[in-house]
């Protein structure tokens, strides 16, 4: 990239937040499938998920779309759920965007964490999260993609969150036995977790 190119980019990224809603403020972009970024909003911070509509007739340009409709729908499943970043808006579609906002959990993730060689001491925040995996499951909601850069733990290590469930299925659109098998692969996880980024 150019610098100019970048400048361009950076140009229409701004754009696009102000068609989706012109009382954000970007903070940060953190990138990934779809644009995502920290935003502020009367002072609260917020992260923002959005993709550009893709064409009706070509599944894989609508994979970012797909994905924003799917972690609305899994977000308002799971609004009673401790332990996750809950949906605090769904745009719908604005102009050629769909977006959602969430809340924002201060901290820095467990995979950041691992980077530099820190492990956390505290067991109970290990339990949190087991009981906030329980909760989604009960709720069928499995696959959770359970990863150190998906948990983040606030500075002060008094709590974390579980801030990415867009990979999620429910149980309704599979067959018993898949679900075992995502159910069995998200405690998986965690044991993998738990063994990485714990004492």
């Amino acid at each position: 990239w150019t610098v100019q190119k970048l400048k361009i980019y950076l140009e229409k990224e701004k754009m696009s937040l102000k068609i989706i809603d012109p009382t954000l403020r970007p903070s940060q972009n953190y990138g990934g499938s779809v644009e995502v970024y920290s935003v502020e909003k009367e002072g609260q911070l917020y992260i923002l998920k959005w993709a550009k509509k893709g064409n009706k007739n070509d599944k894989f340009s609508r994979y970012g779309e797909n994905a924003i409709r799917r972690e609305a729908r899994l977000l308002e499943r799971a609004a009673g759920v401790h332990g996750i970043t809950h949906l605090v808006e769904t745009y719908g579609s604005v102009g050629d965007y769909v977006a959602i906002r969430k809340e924002h959990f201060p901290g820095a993730s467990l995979g950041m964490l691992k980077q530099i060689g820190r492990k956390i001491e505290d067991k109970g925040l290990m339990k949190k999260l087991c009981r906030t995996v329980e909760d989604l499951h009960s709720l069928g909601i499995v696959d959770l993609e359970i990863a150190p850069r998906n948990v983040v733990i606030h500075p002060f290590q008094e709590d974390l969150r579980l801030i990415e469930i867009a990979s999620g299925k429910v149980r309704e659109n599979m067959s018993e036995n898949n679900f075992n098998k995502y159910r069995n692969q998200d405690w998986k996880d965690l044991e993998n977790l738990e063994t990485d980024c714990f004492f």
